[in-house]
């Protein structure tokens, strides 16, 4: 899932993964809905929104480091 989202970050930048909807474009939404995913995956909205802010530290982190 994280590795999706890397990947959209990398095609179209950070405002894409902070965007919900992208949960609803492939290859997201051959594992259910938005909500099942933030359910399911992350356990809730707050725990996808602080997965996403996590990533974006990493990402950028690896990016300065470069």
């Amino acid at each position: 899932m994280l590795e999706a989202l890397v990947e959209k970050f990398a095609e179209n930048g950070v405002l894409d993964i902070e965007n919900p909807t992208i949960l609803e474009l492939p290859p997201f939404d051959k594992l259910g809905s938005k909500t099942q995913i933030r359910r399911g995956i992350f356990g809730g909205i707050e725990q996808y929104l602080q997965a996403i802010k996590e990533l974006e530290i990493e990402l950028y982190r690896d990016d300065l480091s470069a």
